[in-house]
């Protein structure tokens, strides 16, 4: 993505990393536009990651001034440590955000990543002016966020928007690790789906596309309606200006938005009946986006 032409922030320029357990992607806002973005692989050791990150930040600081740095990390992190980094688990119980602040002199928010890219939908994309909104990721699993009036709810623990959990009428032994929503409509459901008809995801949809009358496109509209019915009961709860749906599974949208909308009507209270259901446009780059502008409001409240 490339920087707009609109007029620069005067309060200053943040930086903001999504760490991902194979990228990092990094860039830089004034408040009204942002940088394009950096994308590097994710190194595999503390010392590694550590040192990546300071680079980063250190090469933008020898162009121009900084104010923060805010980081986003999957998994739970609390104000001061990361505490559950599922994809980096040498982050765990670490001491990154001060390691970082004392190399780089610079005040850093930790955030959670699904967080961090509905920040940055509401900033600079699908929700852009939204104050209340639910994010909800479709991927191999199910994950998310909510914003309300404005500022992220984070939670007692710091993890709100763990969507999967959400009740859902799975008929096999739980799983402690998996909630009941994503057991049944993550992207690992559907590839579950596609091997009991013998294909692959990719052959599923294929099939689903060219035949409507297909086996394949009964399971996915069914798979389909199990996404909007999770939707619509979320809406039901926060009662959002927009529902967003983002990860792997959006792209994949046009043969899966009939059955969502009908999931999504079936659950819904009827006030929440008519709320859009819109597919996030900012991608991966959300997170970095997000955490950015998450920087530049911890600056503005902290200093």
């Amino acid at each position: 993505m490339t920087k707009s032409t609109q007029r620069a922030n005067p309060t200053g320029r943040t930086m903001g990393i999504d760490v991902g357990g194979t990228h990092i992607r990094s860039v830089v806002s004034d408040g009204v536009t942002f940088d394009e973005i950096s994308l590097e692989k994710t190194p595999k050791t503390y010392d590694g990651l550590l040192s990546a990150l300071v680079r980063i930040i250190e090469s933008e600081k020898s162009h121009d001034p900084l104010h923060s740095v805010g980081l986003g990390l999957p998994g739970r992190s609390d104000p001061e440590k990361p505490i559950w980094i599922p994809k980096l688990p040498f982050l765990n119980q670490s001491h990154l955000m001060v390691d970082l602040e004392r190399q780089t002199h610079l005040p850093t928010t930790l955030i959670n990543d699904a967080q961090a890219a509905l920040v940055g939908e509401v900033n600079f994309g699908a929700a852009k002016g939204c104050r209340n909104v639910v994010l909800v990721t479709l991927g191999t699993g199910i994950g998310g966020g909510v914003m309300i009036d404005g500022k992220i709810y984070v939670g007692h623990n710091g993890t709100a928007g763990s969507f999967g959990w959400l009740l859902a009428p799975v008929r096999v032994y739980p799983n402690p690790e998996l909630g009941p929503w994503e057991r049944w409509a993550s992207g690992n459901s559907l590839q579950n789906a596609a091997q009991d008809l013998g294909l692959s995801v990719t052959q599923l949809l294929r099939e689903s596309s060219e035949s409507p009358e297909s086996q394949a496109r009964g399971v996915l509209e069914d798979f389909a309606t199990r996404i909007g019915k999770g939707l619509g009961s979320l809406a039901s709860l926060f009662d959002p200006q927009v529902v967003l749906v983002s990860g792997g599974l959006v792209d994949s949208w046009p043969l899966l938005s009939d059955g969502v909308e009908e999931g999504f009507k079936s659950t819904a209270s009827p006030s929440v009946r008519n709320t859009a259901i819109k597919v996030a446009i900012l991608g991966s780059d959300a997170g970095a986006v997000g955490a950015s502008v998450t920087a530049r409001n911890y600056f503005n409240d902290h200093n």
